[in-house]
């Protein structure tokens, strides 16, 4: 099992993200105005092409395997094919990856590719809906979005990698993630006022999604070696 795989770093720099957030929210907490609908597009583009971007990657996830070289990432997304074992949502049709998916009728889907997807096009809505209307939220209200986004996220993170989860818990899990990254981008740019903290949110988003999937990799490859079938297909 390849250990140097940058996961244990990430997920340092996730916490110390989290850590940055939460400062940001404190200190930058400002009672002003209704935010400026610039601002808003400031950060909403950027957040909604995020989602956009992981809800075009759960559906299909190998479009993107040409771009990027990353090891990391391409063989957790397209794991190497073993002449005895196929595939089934995402994962290799194995017993031990059972956990890993879904049934939706007659259909075996990723859980973890599922929930991300759902939370992105319920994000995408409420981002559209958090542009065009005009809000002025209570600077309390708006440090709690902060917070509870922040929560989120990190628990999101965390858990498919820490607890034996079922198929529709990492639905849940996974689903809940960009509702994070909705929550602390949002929450932000309504606590200071300030696009620029705004965008800081939606950059350490993309740091949490990172060290996600760095995390997944290293439990998939876990579980590839402590396994006795000779398919191994996630081991390099």
């Amino acid at each position: 099992m390849n250990e140097k795989d940058g996961a244990g770093e990430m997920l340092i720099l996730s916490m110390a993200g989290a850590i940055i957030v939460l400062a940001l929210a404190w200190l930058g907490a400002s009672a002003h105005d209704v935010v400026q609908l610039n601002d808003k597009l400031i950060v909403g583009v950027p957040l909604l092409a995020s989602f956009l971007l992981g809800v075009s990657l759960a559906v299909k996830p190998r479009w993107m395997k040409g771009l990027r070289r990353d090891a990391v990432h391409s063989a957790d997304v397209s794991p190497r094919r073993s002449p005895d074992r196929g595939r089934r949502g995402h994962h290799p049709d194995c017993e031990h990856f059972r956990s890993h998916t879904i049934q939706a009728g007659s259909k075996v889907l990723c859980a973890g590719c599922t929930g991300l997807a759902l939370g992105s096009i319920v994000s995408i809505a409420v981002v559209c809906f958090f542009i065009t209307v005009p809000s002025n939220v209570p600077l309390a209200v708006s440090v709690i979005m902060v917070a509870a986004g922040t929560l989120l996220a990190v628990a999101s993170m965390l858990h498919s990698e820490w607890l034996d989860a079922g198929g529709y818990s990492r639905l849940v899990g996974n689903f809940l993630m960009p509702v994070g990254f909705l929550l602390v981008a949002a929450g932000l740019l309504e606590t200071t006022g300030n696009a620029a903290c705004g965008l800081a949110g939606v950059l350490i988003s993309f740091l949490w999604l990172d060290t996600r999937i760095r995390l997944s990799r290293r439990r998939h490859i876990r579980i590839c070696s402590g396994c006795g079938e000779p398919c191994k297909s996630y081991l390099a």
